[in-house]
């Protein structure tokens, strides 16, 4: 059985076999027309935040605004420069510059634990980086520490830091 989603407020036509059809009508609320022609009433059931982090129902909604908590979605992330400022970021209070090459991403809403995965990215224009998420990542902020191409620690240009895992 195969779900087609209109936006249009007007009834489809009857569709083909194996098929149903959702839209919403004037009266605000959502029909399915089966192939058979009938006209249903349908509830979207919006999934609970223990359903998104379990990840294995496929028979409920994510909304945009719960759709964080299921286990494939980045939990947080951002684009800084070597100042600390936050040049973009999702669910991030603070980044601040702590050394050379060395700066720690405060998150918003904290993760359940310090198990998590943290990943970072620097650019920078004409040399080579790497970034790690260090050992003293926690669950309320991940040290983000960047080495040039030697081996040193080194700013570079920006860096940007994503993060998955379970939230609190």
């Amino acid at each position: 059985m195969s779900f087609i989603l209109l936006v249009e407020q007007t009834a489809p036509e009857t569709p083909s076999a194996n098929q149903v059809v959702l839209y919403p009508k004037s009266d605000g609320l959502l029909y399915s027309k089966d192939d058979a022609g009938t006209e249903t009433p349908t509830a979207i059931v919006v999934a609970t935040q223990a359903q998104l982090e379990a990840a294995t129902t496929t028979t409920v909604y994510s909304s945009p605004g719960r759709q964080q908590f299921h286990p494939s979605a980045a939990k947080g992330w951002c684009q800084a420069n070597t100042v600390g400022a936050a040049v973009v970021s999702y669910n991030v209070t603070s980044v601040t510059d702590t050394a050379v090459g060395d700066a720690d991403i405060v998150w918003n809403t904290d993760f359940s634990s310090g198990n998590y995965c943290a990943v970072g990215s620097p650019r920078n224009d004409g040399s080579l980086f790497a970034a790690i998420a260090d050992t003293t990542t926690t669950s309320t902020q991940t040290r983000i520490r960047v080495f040039n191409d030697g081996g040193i620690l080194s700013d570079p240009s920006y860096f940007m830091v994503l993060a998955f895992g379970d939230q609190a």
